[in-house]
């Protein structure tokens, strides 16, 4: 049975979620909030709520990434290490197994990361310290090596590497539902083959240490005000979640400050002009991804040659984050636009002199 907003009351009766009291009572409001699978969000007054999930098809990849993340929901709300999650993800509610359904907390009053930076322009120490120290916390809490439940117990994680760093070695041919964008950059990454040499290498150096969320973007980062007048980072969508190398969601975060970056610059007045005049220059950008480095390195204890290896990897892997969010950008256009080549441009910088990116891109002076 799929849910609609129709027979969606009838489903939350049958759980005890919703009262028929607050439905005679008006203290019920449905909204459809469909992406990739059918959302919905049900409201109340009091700004309390619940977010259900339900993949559009039965087929076994849509099904196993719901079933994927209600696991996780499920491993917090347990007594294993995993437990250590459970304050950066929405309260879990349950998971309908049979229909697929995975129901958590609606948080109140919250907006992305993405909303937030659009509609303030201002990237706050604050907030990047807590999305560093969020990060460290569970990266240094639930290692593979570690955990008490350990991921042999869980074998819904597959320890895969990221696909976008063998994307470069499949054929044409293989992309037949592509778009002409992803053709495109298909071409550009097989004709350069620096590309191909540096995506292999870090593919071999890949380290599943920890369980990693997989797919850290800004819209994946909410913020939730709280009385205090403070914000609480929360991460959802926990679809794509494995055993990984912890850089990978490290180097997502920087990434998306640099495709921020690339996406305000007026490109048609000429790459040059186009620095001077954006109204977002990558230098205010730079004290918030040094105060996330910062707080993320404190809170995992690292020491100063521990600590440089890893922003080395992270930086290395933001050049293949960027790739994999340039094929994204053009999953449906017929070719790449000046955005998306200035940011392939930017993962070849990233890649061959990683170094200079994190002083010149990130900001960050390595001690």
């Amino acid at each position: 049975m799929f849910l609609t907003s129709a027979n969606l009351v009838h489903y939350l009766f049958e759980r005890g979620l919703v009262t028929p009291q607050q439905v005679v009572d008006g203290d019920y409001m449905v909204v459809e909030a469909h992406r990739r699978n059918r959302n919905f969000k049900v409201m109340r007054r009091d700004r309390s709520g619940l977010f259900l999930k339900q993949p559009p098809r039965w087929d076994a990849q849509s099904l196993a990434t719901v079933q994927l993340e209600a696991q996780c929901y499920k491993l917090t709300a347990g007594g294993s290490e995993l437990s250590s999650l459970r304050d950066l993800m929405p309260r879990f509610h349950l998971y309908d197994e049979r229909r697929a359904v995975l129901v958590t907390e609606l948080l109140a009053n919250a907006e992305t990361m993405a909303e937030y930076h659009v509609r303030n322009g201002a990237f706050p120490d604050e907030i990047a310290t807590q999305l560093g120290q969020a990060f460290g916390r569970y990266h240094g809490l639930v290692r593979a090596g570690r955990a008490d439940s350990g991921a042999d117990t869980m074998p819904l994680f597959a320890r895969r590497t990221p696909w976008i760093l063998s994307f470069h070695q499949i054929s044409p041919h293989m992309l037949v539902e592509a778009s002409g964008g992803n053709h495109q950059l298909l071409a550009i990454l097989r004709q350069y083959t620096q590309f191909g040499v540096i995506l292999d290498q870090l593919a071999a150096g890949w380290r599943p240490e920890s369980l990693i969320h997989g797919d850290i973007k800004w819209d994946n980062c909410v913020l939730v005000p709280g009385d205090d007048g403070k914000v609480e980072v929360k991460l959802v969508d926990w679809e794509l979640a494995d055993w990984g190398d912890p850089c990978w969601d490290v180097a997502a975060i920087f990434s998306a400050f640099i495709v921020f970056w690339i996406q305000s610059l007026p490109l048609a007045q000429g790459a040059a002009q186009a620095v001077r005049l954006t109204q977002r220059p990558i230098e205010r950008m730079q004290p918030a991804m040094r105060k996330f480095w910062q707080a993320y390195s404190e809170q995992l204890g690292l020491g100063s040659r521990e600590s440089r290896d890893l922003l080395r990897r992270a930086v290395l892997y933001c050049g293949a984050r960027t790739i994999q969010t340039v094929y994204e950008c053009v999953q449906s256009s017929p070719k790449l636009n000046d955005a998306t080549l200035y940011m392939l441009q930017a993962s070849l910088n990233i890649l061959s002199q990683p170094e200079e990116a994190t002083a010149e891109l990130m900001g960050i002076r390595v001690q």
